[in-house]
């Protein structure tokens, strides 16, 4: 048995099938060879897939930092294609905060640096030509029945590696 169990084996399974069958699996590879990125969950209609980054995955007794990447498979009207994020969730109190993020003008975390929209709780930083979101963001509830949730359960089962 591996370190997630078997719900999320057969789970990783499904995601891993369905990023080979739409082309996107190569291209995580590729734009990301020092990212242990592994898909984790998807949104409900599968349009975005949600992937952890196993090299930066942290656990303290109930507190998990772990950061993510959510990629766009589809077009849309945003120009941000792909974001990542590094967050913490309180594991035993079902509660979630961003520490940063940053947003992408190609899939997988690649392509022109793109900003983010304002937020009350963040403060803008511009480093060279990219702008990031350094976020103090309050502890907040994580909602039943959303991706977040999904997020949620699936970093909480983990273990560091």
């Amino acid at each position: 048995m591996n370190r997630y169990g078997a719900g999320q084996l057969a789970r990783n399974v499904f995601l891993t099938g369905l990023m080979t069958a739409s082309g996107f699996f190569s291209s995580a590879v590729a734009n990301h060879p020092t990212t242990n990125w592994i898909p984790i969950s998807t949104n409900h209609d599968r349009t975005v897939v949600i992937y952890a980054d196993l090299d930066r995955f942290q656990r303290e007794a109930s507190v998990v930092r772990v950061r993510l990447l959510f990629d766009h498979l589809g077009a849309q009207e945003d120009p941000r294609r792909s974001y990542v994020t590094t967050r913490e969730y309180q594991c035993d109190r079902a509660l979630a905060r961003t520490l940063d993020e940053q947003f992408f003008a190609e899939q997988m975390g690649s392509g022109k640096v793109l900003p983010a929209d304002a937020s009350p709780d963040c403060e803008q930083k511009v480093e060279g030509q990219s702008e990031k979101t350094e976020c103090a963001a309050p502890w907040s509830a994580v909602l039943p029945r959303t991706v977040g949730n999904d997020v949620y359960k699936a970093v909480c089962k983990m273990r560091a590696v």
